[in-house]
């Protein structure tokens, strides 16, 4: 029996067969699982970052600095 696998893997259609299956066995193995929205990853740059530079939008210029605020009890979702 192990005689007939080996001969098979020598011909053509087993060593597409053999591709096939070592292909499978390692997209499982680096395959990104990821159970509902878990795999979200949401980031921001660094504050400092953002507070040392000026933005221009729409001719417009902008700077942005830290403030503590409350928050409010209004929830709101973003769709992706």
């Amino acid at each position: 029996m192990i005689k007939k696998i080996l001969e098979a893997i020598h011909t053509t259609n087993g060593q597409y067969i053999i591709s096939f299956i070592l292909g499978m066995g390692m997209a499982s193995l680096f395959r990104k699982i990821c159970k509902d929205r878990n795999c979200l990853v949401f980031k921001a740059p660094d504050f400092d970052e953002v507070t040392k530079n000026v933005y221009t939008y729409d001719n417009k210029c902008y700077s942005f600095k830290k403030e503590a605020v409350e928050c409010g009890h209004v929830e709101r979702e973003i769709s992706i």
